[in-house]
């Protein structure tokens, strides 16, 4: 069997993930039949793509450099694709953007309206996941573009900043935090913590903002997902962390919010290195590079006026 695109598409996904599991679940196929595809272009190239172990699969040194070969052809591929259907003008283009969960239901929308009022042909695809798969499905060729948070020099990805996005602490009506003028980061560790677990990437910029001092953020409970910290709180087990764009903060639980005024999650916009653009692509890279501190500013300070004139139990 010759070598296809649909081959180079699986053999991509398990490259940038690492691992059958996901790579079958992020393509919606089985186990088995991604198994077989792999075995199928290792036939046609004649070349070990993987080393196979009980435990792990990881890239041969050919598999490493056919990987960043094929995934460079498949972004040309459907670059050329979507830039044939632009000079037809009978096919809608598609554009594929991935965003961390806390953005997919308040900025994203947002930048999506604007997007599309100005490239009504344009189909948008959305895939909000958390950061790490955020990255495996921008550099596996899954999505176009995506907004994440900062993860420092990632050199095959280009990493634009788009806007430093505040923290806010939540906790239960009447507690020491509320009678406080400004709340740092210091002042929140002094307490319980509830936090969802390093996966998150906002976990991380809590953890990066006490880099510099002496405290340690350790939680007394861990969670998956930011509405069961939410929960916890209001349980009595402690304060949580979140960002302003969560729709979680937004839920009005009977919780008290306020912001902190040293930690931020810094927001940038991940596109792979070189790897040529679509139209549809650079239009909405630019749009978010003008537009997304301007769509969050309101998230924040609309929790500002809540905090300031509900008082006590102002979520």
């Amino acid at each position: 069997m010759s070598a296809t695109l649909k081959l180079a598409r699986a053999f991509v996904a398990v490259a940038a993930s690492g691992s059958f599991t996901r790579a079958a679940d992020a393509l919606h196929i089985t186990q088995p039949a991604l198994t077989v595809q792999i075995k199928q272009l290792e036939q046609s190239l004649n070349v070990p793509l993987f080393e196979r172990t009980t435990r792990s699969v990881a890239l041969t040194p050919a598999g490493r450099k056919l990987a960043a070969e094929f995934r460079d052809l498949l972004a040309a591929w459907d670059t050329l694709i979507a830039n044939a259907h632009e000079l037809a003008g009978t096919t809608t283009e598609t554009l594929r953007i991935g965003c961390l969960p806390s953005l997919a239901g308040t900025i994203l929308p947002d930048l999506i309206s604007e997007f599309s009022a100005a490239h009504p042909n344009v189909e948008v695809i959305v895939r909000d996941v958390v950061l790490e798969r955020l990255l495996g499905i921008l550099r596996s060729g899954e999505v176009d573009i995506a907004i994440g948070s900062d993860r420092g020099v990632l050199p095959d990805l280009e990493v634009t900043p788009l806007t430093a996005e505040p923290m806010f602490v939540v906790f239960p009506p009447g507690h020491p935090l509320e009678a406080l003028d400004r709340i740092g980061i210091e002042d929140v560790v002094r307490y319980p913590l509830v936090l969802v677990g390093n996966h998150s990437s906002f976990r991380r910029s809590i953890e990066a903002a006490l880099s510099s001092t002496t405290s340690f953020a350790y939680p007394v409970k861990e969670v998956t997902y930011s509405a069961a910290a939410v929960g916890l709180v209001r349980a009595g087990f402690g304060v949580t962390v979140l960002p302003s764009a969560s729709m979680e903060l937004r839920a009005r639980t009977g919780m008290s919010t306020r912001r902190i005024d040293d930690c931020f999650r810094h927001l940038v916009l991940l596109r792979r290195s070189g790897v040529l653009s679509s139209g549809a692509s650079a239009a909405f890279a630019a749009l978010a590079l003008a537009r997304t501190e301007a769509v969050l500013l309101p998230l924040s300070e609309e929790l500002d006026a809540w905090s300031a004139t509900h008082g006590p139990g102002g979520v």
